[in-house]
């Protein structure tokens, strides 16, 4: 199976291929999870905000993820607890680096792990708690270029003064 996707690049930290964490995880499709989680439940205000994508191959077969144009493929939904809102993401630009043309072999088990700052993304002006999902658009099955999408488990992040 062959699945081709497009990966952001602005703000992304690190990129590696190793086995899956323990982590909760969205639900599957096409033999795909995603998985969205910081290194700790909280943050301090101002701070950044690292955040680790999984891109987990749930299957029992190699699945192989090709990399595209750059920003147009990851969404951030960050809600404020308080009053239900979601913040506003800011405009991802295209193209300007990325990772484009790689063929990525994801055996069963295995995760792409993607570091990112979710702060260059979505701005926290005030402390308080606030629901994060990821959603990973335009993943292409290239067997038959049928287009799917992922969404990550809904992550809490409490930012604190």
């Amino acid at each position: 199976m062959c699945l081709a996707f497009a990966a952001a690049a602005v703000g992304a930290v690190s990129a590696d291929l190793k086995p899956w964490s323990s982590r909760q995880s969205g639900p599957a499709k096409n033999g795909l999870a995603l998985a969205a989680y910081t290194e700790s439940p909280r943050v301090d205000l101002g701070q950044p905000i690292q955040l680790t994508i999984e891109i987990r191959n749930v299957s029992s077969h190699d699945v192989y993820i090709m990399g595209g144009d750059a920003g147009i493929n990851y969404s951030f939904g960050v809600v404020d607890t308080s009053s239900g809102k979601m913040l506003p993401q800011l405009e991802v630009p295209r193209g300007g680096g990325g990772i484009y043309g790689l063929n990525m072999r994801v055996g069963p088990r295995q995760a792409w792990f993607l570091t990112f700052r979710l702060d260059d993304y979505v701005p926290i002006e005030k402390p308080g708690t606030y629901l994060v999902t990821v959603s990973m658009r335009d993943v292409r099955r290239s067997e038959d270029q049928s287009y799917v999408g992922l969404t990550s488990n809904a992550m809490t992040l409490h930012v604190t003064q």
